[in-house]
């Protein structure tokens, strides 16, 4: 759906800032110090539960990022309008216009924003046999190719209104952890397991060593046979 797809632009919207302010390349650490101190103060050790004075601040914020990096870096992910500078700049073209539109036409209150990026922030960890406790995610460890498969995962789900069972009980489950619960209100939306997606566009991960092996035993040979052919050009 098309709400879904907005989500995934702004999801990679942050966790690239997360991965990028990890590895040094950004001047400032906004997302990952600024904002990230103030919204675990006010979280405490509840991830993503915290209860917030009402206002857009935190979305702004994030979009202030977003217009910064897109114009410093040229970051096509981070520009509100399809890229100026590829042929993604037609919108016939770029798949993922109207979600850009839709992203740029809305905008998230403090709560749903802060606490959205308190679940990217922090982890559970075991403290004890029964108990645990919130802990800071290392984003320096992750590697650039592990986005993709996360991408790909994401793929095998969609967009659904609540379920009258979970609408009875006021709550869902989140996905990635089960100890955290979600209110939800009627038409309020979910995720649920769908593989046609992935399927319909072929997004399957391919292991690092199949792709090493087609480099150098496919890839290469051509371009040296091209090479010989441009006279070394």
């Amino acid at each position: 759906s098309l709400a879904y797809e907005a989500a995934l632009i702004q999801l990679f919207r942050l966790l690239f800032i997360l991965k990028a302010e990890a590895d040094g390349l950004l001047e400032h650490r906004t997302l990952s110090d600024d904002i990230a101190k103030r919204i675990i103060e006010k979280n405490g050790g509840a991830i993503g539960g915290g209860g917030w004075p009402e206002g857009k601040s935190f979305w702004h914020e994030l979009h202030d990022i977003f217009d910064a990096i897109a114009a410093e870096y040229n970051g096509h992910l981070f520009e509100g309008k399809p890229p100026t500078s590829s042929p993604a700049s037609d919108e016939g073209v770029d798949y993922f216009a109207p979600a850009r539109a839709l992203l740029e036409s809305v905008s998230l209150p403090n709560e749903a924003a802060a606490n959205a990026i308190d679940r990217l922030l922090r982890v559970y960890q075991p403290n004890g046999q029964t108990k645990f406790h919130p802990v800071r995610v290392d984003y320096s460890t992750l590697r650039v190719r592990e986005l993709g498969t996360i991408y790909e995962g994401l793929l095998e789900w969609r967009l659904e209104p609540v379920p009258p069972a979970d609408l009875k009980t006021g709550s869902v489950k989140l996905l990635g952890d089960k100890r955290i619960t979600r209110k939800v209100d009627a038409g309020d939306y979910t995720l649920v397991a769908d593989q046609s997606d992935r399927k319909a566009t072929g997004s399957y991960y391919t292991p690092h060593y199949v792709v090493k092996f087609i480099g150098e035993n496919v890839l290469k040979p051509l371009l040296h046979e091209i090479e010989k052919e441009c006279g070394g050009d």
